[in-house]
């Protein structure tokens, strides 16, 4: 209830205020969509600048409900944000009436708002300039699985964009 009330239930509110849609909660994650389509207006165009805004938003409700937190000796709540833009439309499941949407965009959304446990024990102790670190670690890349394998993220409270989304915005 604690997490619903200073996390959910904020960021409900603000969430088609931006045009965006809730794709699933799982978990302490909240996976949310704008969509671009093709008939838009010029409004539609701005789909990743919006997604910024929503990210930023998202982070100002966090702030002010750990100043609060923290006034009382609560826990406080931690934010990692990954903004992904796909030029594709995403495939939909159906689950009954229920539709259920798939794209490599969440997954990769995912990625970008994670942050690694040996990254975060590091950073926790030695302290910090910035919310979002990207390291590339020295495993072999030609025979890595994924990205995952050699890419290591520190988001805490940030917002990662992919390259697609920052050319989109720029």
């Amino acid at each position: 209830s604690y997490f619903s009330l200073n996390f959910f239930n904020p960021i409900s509110e603000i969430v088609s205020q931006y045009g965006a849609l809730k794709v699933f909660i799982e978990g302490d994650a909240i996976i949310l969509a704008i969509l671009e389509r093709k008939d838009d207006d010029e409004d539609g165009k701005y789909c990743v600048s919006r997604a910024c805004g929503l990210a930023i938003n998202m982070l100002s409700v966090i702030q002010r409900y750990n100043a609060k937190s923290k006034k009382y000796k609560l826990p406080i709540l931690e934010l990692g944000v990954g903004i992904c833009y796909q030029n594709a439309p995403p495939t939909y499941l159906l689950d009954g009436k229920k539709r259920i949407m798939i794209s490599p965009a969440i997954n990769l959304a995912d990625r970008l708002s994670s942050c690694h446990k040996t990254l975060r024990r590091v950073m926790d102790k030695n302290g910090r300039a910035f919310n979002l670190y990207v390291y590339q670690t020295d495993r072999d890349t030609e025979n890595a699985l994924s990205d995952d394998e050699i890419i290591l993220r520190y988001n805490v409270n940030g917002i990662e964009l992919n390259e697609t989304g920052f050319n989109k915005l720029s």
